[in-house]
């Protein structure tokens, strides 16, 4: 359910309140549904003891109860101010698990058994399974403002900006307070620009603080990794023709990552979980493009 309620009588024209209410379904990851695993015998001590890991065909989606409010205030075309409050109620997720997993049915490798010694019909395999119970909230301010209605002569200039913050506590066996993967804290978009004239120029960054997330590790695994904070800076301009023989003819040029910000990772210490060691440093350079567009 979507619902917007016209505030104007009560707090001038162009407010506005929305609310949005949903049951929201999400698919896992298709490799955490893979129906392979592997399996391993150790005979260290006696009996002998199954491990595996692997994946879980029988995973259910993510299945959450959402809930979005927000006031606005449109002063113009182009400028507005908002602030909206957020939250998904996690009824599952999925997430890596120990599980005991019955192994009776798989033979023993040839002369893995050392004489005298049997093997535990049970062992523990780490697989992806569901979870149950979790919350996703937080906070987003956002900013569009024309420069026009500050001055005449800021007419063209205009700035567009937002900052959210976000928690997340999953209940993950007997911790209720781990994070949900890939989510930044704090996450905010800047953006200035000017477009008058057929010119138009603009330039914006966006920051998002430290996050956890599973990456592939060197061995093509996947693993657990703390990717630093970053701030990406992006750069355009761009002209119109909008008279004369040209008419219809616009001309762009865009640079990614204007800063050439590296991509950093970090991941605890095997030893002490305390200890956050330093990974990956990789830099990947500018993107630069330049483009013509024309309309007959």
């Amino acid at each position: 359910m979507n619902a917007i309620f016209d505030l104007a009588k009560l707090a001038g024209k162009g407010t506005q309140v929305r609310l949005g209410i949903a049951e929201e379904m999400a698919r896992p990851n298709m490799e955490d549904m893979r129906a392979g695993s592997n399996i391993g015998l150790n005979c260290g001590m006696n009996p002998c003891t199954w491990s595996g890991s692997g994946g879980n065909p029988l995973l259910d989606p993510w299945r959450a109860f959402a809930t979005d409010l927000s006031i606005e205030k449109y002063f113009g075309k182009r400028s507005y101010v908002a602030l909206a409050y957020f939250k998904k109620d996690l009824k599952t997720f999925v997430y890596n698990q120990s599980l005991q997993r019955d192994f009776s049915t798989v033979p023993a490798p040839v002369g893995a058994v050392p004489p005298g010694f049997t093997v535990a019909p049970t062992g523990t395999s780490t697989m992806p399974a569901n979870g149950a119970g979790g919350i996703v909230e937080g906070t987003e301010f956002s900013l569009s403002l024309e420069g026009g209605l500050l001055h005449p002569a800021l007419d063209g200039f205009g700035l567009m900006g937002s900052k959210s913050n976000t928690m997340s506590s999953l209940h993950e066996g007997n911790n209720v307070n781990n994070p949900l993967d890939g989510l930044s804290g704090v996450v905010t978009n800047l953006t200035l620009y000017y477009e008058k004239a057929g010119f138009s120029a603009r330039i914006g960054q966006r920051y998002r603080s430290p996050f956890q997330t599973t990456v592939r590790n060197q061995f093509g695994d996947s693993a657990t990794a703390i990717i630093s904070s970053e701030a990406i800076v992006d750069a355009q301009l761009g002209y119109a023709f909008e008279s004369g023989p040209y008419k219809g003819l616009s001309l762009l040029l865009q640079v990614n990552n204007l800063t050439d910000t590296p991509y950093k990772t970090s991941v605890s210490s095997a030893t002490n979980g305390q200890l956050i060691l330093p990974e990956r440093y990789n830099t990947y350079g500018r993107q630069i493009m330049f483009g013509l567009n024309y309309k007959l």
